[in-house]
Formats: C-alpha cells, structure tokens, sequence
C-alpha cells in the first residue's frame, strides 16, 4: 500500500476505534526510536475551526456513520469526536499490519474492559503493571492488541510486541525519537494535522512505485493549521542530494501549473477546480537539500477542496 494511502486509511479508522495519546502538540516522547512515519490529529486545537466543521459535517452525513459513533459510546462511552482529545499514529514500516494508535479521550475504561471481555478470543497477559488485552475484530477477521496507559490513554495495535514497546515508550523505558528528528522536526502546537515520514526509499521497497513528487523525497513533514480565517499547508521535503531537492522543486512548481491551466478548463475535474482556485499563493522554496511548502489560503477555498475531493471520492 502507498504511504499516502497507508496514512489516509490509518487516521481516519482512527476515528471510529473504540479505545482512547497526549492532547496539545505532537509529543516525540510518545513514539519509539524505530518509527519511520507518524500522524498526529489534535481534535482540541481542530474543535472550534471551521475547516474541523466541515469536515465533521460531511464525515457524518457518510451513509452509517452517525449509528456507528452511536455504537461506539454505548460501547466504550467515548462520544466521537466530541470526546477526543488527540489521535497519534506511527509505524515502523508501511502496511496497515504495522501501524500503532494511541486515542486520548473521555473513555469509560470499565464499560470499554467488559465489552472486550465479551469479545472473541479474549485473553490478557501482564506487561509490568500494565494489562495487554488481545481480541478477534469479527468485522476485518483479524486479532488485534491493546493496552490502557490510563483511564483516558489507550494503545492499540496488531502485535503484542507493539503494544508493549508503546507502554515502554511513553513510560520512559524505552528510547523515543529525538525531537531534532525528522518525524518531530515541524510539529507545533495547534496544528490540526501533522505528518511526518523518515526513510521513504525502505518503505516503498523495491517493489514500491510512488508517484515522482513522493519518490523524490527521503524524509519531510506536512501540517495543516487554521488561523483568523485562513488555512495554511506547510510542508519540509528532504531530499537526498541538493540535486535532488532541486528536482522536487520543478516538480512541485510543474503540478501547480498544470493544476493551473486545467483548471481553467470548462470540463475540467472539480477538485482541479477548488485547488486551482487558491494555487496563487503555493510557494515551494530551495534551500540546500530541503523544499519549503507554504500555502495558506482562505477557509472558503480550502473547504471547497474538501469538499471536492470528499464528493469525489463518494461517487467511487
């Protein structure tokens, strides 16, 4: 799976788990030393946007999607998204099989425990202190993993190793990415969304074939922030070499101009349209091995992309 799709699918699944991680920022200290990509959603900062608002707005209108979030506070007593503080995502290779997720919010521990213990193939084994709870998800037909750090922080994962380095990570006993790293590098406080990725090559493998913006960069981050009425995408690409960068630059700087000219095409595809509408101000800046992106546009232009690409995808 591609790594744009491998983060898409991980963090909005995210959403729907019936666990609940550290509110505010990105925290590095919660991530294992090994990890090669992270996303983070701070539902806190996003709560009084209104970029948030419409998103929740077209995620709910989605067929199902208001009985399963009732489903799940019956279950756990977690009111989605109301309820959650932060979501933090991270892997140390690509594949759905490696991501870990850590949900804080207003969780009902012991109404989430009794459920589980009604699950399938329900065990638990210690870990120090700590409970690690294994069950059979009927749904994907998969076992999955889980622990409580608290009563507001849950991890879960798809291996019992998994689960018991994140424990050991976020209690200090295991070493945690640098907060000069590439995966900690541009997070801030009240970002809606940050993600960040070391070591791109590996994980595409051999058999990977990422698009050319993406197989030109090794390490960068993205974020997605909203301020006094304007949103604003910025972005640190890395290249290996300084040619390389250079390469991700025309290539940057050439989908803006396509973007461009299709858009100003009658027939041309709605998403072209709203994103060709606020391209403008899309800069992508040079320095050494490194591209700059800073894109802020108004909140009407970016929720027009959401919106675009959110009914395209819903006509697939």
């Amino acid at each position: 799976m591609r790594k744009t799709k491998l983060i898409a699918a991980a963090l909005f699944s995210s959403l729907l788990l019936p666990v609940a991680g550290f509110a505010d920022a990105f925290d590095p200290k919660t991530v294992p030393a090994d990890a090669k990509w992270v996303v983070h959603a701070d539902l806190d900062a996003a709560r009084d946007t209104k970029t948030f608002d419409v998103i929740r707005g077209r995620f709910l209108a989605a067929d199902g999607a208001q009985m399963k979030l009732d489903q799940m506070e019956m279950i756990t007593g977690l009111k989605i998204p109301d309820g959650l503080n932060d979501v933090t995502l991270y892997g140390s290779e690509a594949g759905d099989m490696a991501a870990v997720i850590i949900v804080h919010g207003k969780i009902d521990r012991d109404r989430t425990l009794k459920s589980l213990h009604m699950a399938q193939q329900f065990s638990s084994t210690s870990h120090g202190t700590y409970e690690v709870l294994t069950w059979l998800d009927t749904d994907k037909n998969q076992t999955m993993f889980g622990a409580f750090h608290d009563d507001t922080h849950a991890i879960i994962g798809h291996s019992e190793k998994n689960i018991e380095t994140a424990l050991d990570t976020m209690d200090g006993k295991a070493d945690s990415i640098n907060a000069d790293s590439p995966l900690a590098s541009g997070a801030k406080p009240q970002l809606l969304i940050y993600v960040a990725a070391r070591d791109l090559p590996e994980l595409h493998g051999a058999a990977g074939k990422p698009n050319p913006i993406i197989g030109a960069v090794d390490a960068g981050w993205i974020s997605l922030s909203e301020k006094d009425d304007m949103v604003t995408v910025a972005a640190d690409l890395n290249g290996s070499t300084a040619e390389k960068a250079a390469k991700l630059q025309q290539l940057l700087m050439g989908v803006k101009a396509f973007i461009g000219l299709n858009a100003a095409n009658e027939d041309a595809d709605p998403v072209a349209k709203a994103v060709g509408a606020a391209d403008k101000t899309f800069t992508a800046t040079l320095k050494d091995t490194t591209v700059s992106v800073s894109w802020p546009m108004p909140v009407e232009q970016a929720t027009a992309i959401f919106t675009a690409i959110a009914d395209k995808q819903g006509k697939k």
